[in-house]
């Protein structure tokens, strides 16, 4: 139930869930059914993902490195109710370093504002994936977001896919990479409105050991809510860019 990361910070994707990623959610109308569960509520789920499950229902301390404040930021919009107590205790981590080596991506990097995040994520996914395809190529990995900055209620993100090198992109699409760099990583089992604590747990965590962010954090969307429909199963691996 936990596969291994990717030294890059995210998994390769199961063939099935590669051929099936344009006619799912992710990458389609997202419909009524609000949030990104949030940004990823499925790399491909058959039924429309709840986006905003993941939009951040704590409030997290300020702090002055502008990475964690995007990190710290990313989750206090929400529906304003604060993590129940069954949620607290079903937040279940383990934190690690690892270098990891850099990876090829394209992806569309966008300015907006919490309210916009849920349709406008399944409008990027949608549209780099069918850039992939039109050059008949796959994803060599699973989703991810990468989040730049954040001040106030404006928001600027990046949602891309990890590919081959060499593909150049076109547009809006840009080519681009995950750094190489040493990370603080984890891994969140669970649905997707309990990733505000992950995030929490995962930056206290780096205080505790002197690690200071250097550079934006990501999200990857490993499991496919598709063929895995327990939330409390669902993997969410954070990757974040840290110096000693």
């Amino acid at each position: 139930m936990d596969p291994k990361l990717h030294p890059a910070g995210f998994e390769s994707p199961r063939p099935q869930a590669v051929q099936d990623f344009r006619s799912r959610v992710v990458f389609g109308n997202l419909g009524g059914q609000s949030g990104f569960a949030r940004v990823a509520s499925g790399i491909a789920s058959p039924t429309p993902p709840r986006i905003d499950a993941l939009a951040g229902r704590q409030a997290v301390p300020q702090a002055d490195d502008v990475y964690t404040r995007t990190a710290h930021s990313a989750w206090r919009h929400s529906a304003a109710r604060p993590i129940s107590e069954r949620e607290e205790t079903a937040i279940k981590q383990e934190f690690s370093t690892r270098e990891i080596p850099s990876q090829p991506i394209l992806g569309i990097r966008a300015s907006t504002t919490m309210e916009q995040v849920p349709q406008l994520l399944g409008e990027l996914f949608g549209e780099v994936y069918e850039f992939i395809q039109d050059q008949g190529q796959q994803p060599v990995g699973m989703p991810l977001t990468i989040y730049h900055s954040m001040e106030g209620d404006g928001l600027e993100l990046e949602c891309a896919m990890p590919v081959a090198a060499g593909i150049a992109g076109s547009g809006r699409i840009t080519a681009g990479e995950l750094p190489a760099t040493l990370a603080a990583i984890t891994t969140h089992i669970g649905p997707y409105d309990e990733l505000p604590g992950a995030w929490s747990k995962l930056t206290d965590w780096m205080e505790s050991q002197g690690l200071a962010p250097a550079g934006a954090p990501w999200e990857v969307y490993v499991t496919d809510p598709g063929a895995e429909p327990d939330p409390a199963k669902w993997r969410t691996d954070i990757v974040f860019p840290v110096s000693r």
